[in-house]
């Protein structure tokens, strides 16, 4: 049996010690990379997705991507008027919900497993859960929870999709943001009384947004 000095048992618990700090670290460092509010926007061949879960086509036809099943309590129709609401869009046929096909972290049911109301959520618990669990792909419809867990960050998507739809039309129009205004699915500039489609396809090409580089 080999003799367990004093030195060999601290060089021992030092290495052991040293490499799960290193592991934690690098752990902690890429669920920091993990997108959980999926605001950022970018190009798919003609299709402008502004966020994870509003796209724009060029024909103006807005999709909000609803990641919830529909189980018969109108959860597609009450999480478009919110994103719909803060887009100051028109809910009507050019808009449409679907399920999306792709995954993305955002789309986590987090607060299900957490439990704490999305626009409640704060403290180090919370914050690597929620990126670990949007990692991982967890999502879950059940328990009445799709309107609370997702009516906080839906609402943060629409209102991110007018402030970046608003910016690319003021300039296209070469005027100043604070001089535009939005409006039944409209951007409504007073000063000329002219007024262009929110889903205005030059301007969703002037939203800066990048090609999509698929996985």
């Amino acid at each position: 049996m080999p003799l367990v000095t004093r030195r060999g048992l601290l060089l021992t618990g030092a290495a052991v010690a040293g490499t799960a700090l290193v592991t934690a670290v690098a752990g902690v460092g890429y669920l920091a990379t993990v997108d959980v509010d999926g605001l950022a926007g970018s190009l798919d061949g003609e299709d402008a997705h502004l966020n994870a879960f509003v796209v724009v086509h060029p024909d103006g036809r807005v999709v909000v991507n609803v990641p919830r099943a529909e189980l018969g309590q109108g959860i597609h129709t009450g999480l478009a008027m919110l994103v719909a609401e803060e887009m100051d869009l028109l809910l009507d046929d050019r808009v449409t919900v679907v399920f999306p096909t792709e995954a993305h972290p955002a789309y986590s049911s987090w607060f299900n497993m957490l439990q704490v109301r999305p626009e409640e959520a704060s403290g180090p618990v919370v914050w690597l859960g929620r990126r670990l669990l949007g990692e991982l792909g967890f999502i879950a419809t059940g328990a009445s929870a799709s309107t609370m867990s997702l009516w906080h960050p839906m609402r943060v998507a629409g209102a991110a999709a007018r402030a970046m739809l608003a910016e690319a039309a003021a300039v296209r129009l070469g005027v100043p943001r604070a001089d535009l205004r939005t409006a039944d699915g409209r951007v409504h500039h007073d000063a000329s009384g002219g007024a262009s489609p929110m889903a205005n396809s030059p301007a969703t090409r002037r939203c800066w947004l990048r090609p999509r580089h698929r996985r």
